[in-house]
């Protein structure tokens, strides 16, 4: 994995000290609180069925070029080039339950987060967090 320090992210306000980590993975201060607030509600350990969290550019780009090349293992589709990854504010979750997959995401989309189940091409193991309108602490994620 890349050093997050490394990157400079064009998001207003983003700063380095804006990532945490969590096992091998970097996500925002935010995802880390929406994660937080799933697993209370679920009582499952979201943090270890991370799959991907933080991607710097140039993660992102060698995805990109795989999936181009056919090398697609571990990757469910095409890396977008303006992804919530490169911020920290997106999460792929690797949830073995369908149920489960589809309460979590009618939970999450439910306080104002995306799932990549509705995305066309369909990415059922992405979980992103709402545009930065508001703040997350005004957003109900009991």
């Amino acid at each position: 994995m890349a050093n997050f320090r490394e990157y400079r992210c064009p998001v207003p306000g983003w700063q380095e000290s804006s990532l945490v980590a969590i096992g091998d993975h970097h996500l925002s201060k935010e995802m880390q609180l929406w994660l937080a607030a799933a697993e209370a509600h679920f009582k499952i350990p979201l943090g270890n069925l991370i799959i991907s969290g933080f991607r710097s550019p140039e993660e992102n780009k060698r995805l990109q070029e795989a999936w181009d090349k056919g090398l697609r293992e571990g990757i469910t589709t095409r890396p977008a080039d303006r992804s919530y990854h490169l911020t920290g504010d997106a999460v792929d979750l690797h949830i073995e339950s369908e149920m489960l997959q589809k309460e979590l995401a009618k939970w999450w989309e439910a306080r104002g987060g995306k799932w990549g189940g509705r995305f066309v091409p369909i990415d059922k193991p992405h979980f992103q967090l709402p545009r930065r309108t508001q703040s997350v602490f005004e957003i109900n994620l009991v």
